[in-house]
């Protein structure tokens, strides 16, 4: 359910307020990596 929320582009916090209750942070962190990639600063 998170993934169908970051790429609609609404707000997250709500969602990630209920899945940090039953999910790791690696699994978080892998769903939004997935979703919207790695940072890269600029150099």
């Amino acid at each position: 359910m998170m993934s169908a929320i970051i790429s609609t582009r609404s707000n997250v916090f709500g969602e990630l307020v209920n899945t940090v209750e039953v999910c790791s942070l690696g699994q978080i962190t892998a769903c939004l990596t997935g979703v919207v990639g790695k940072f890269r600063p600029m150099v």
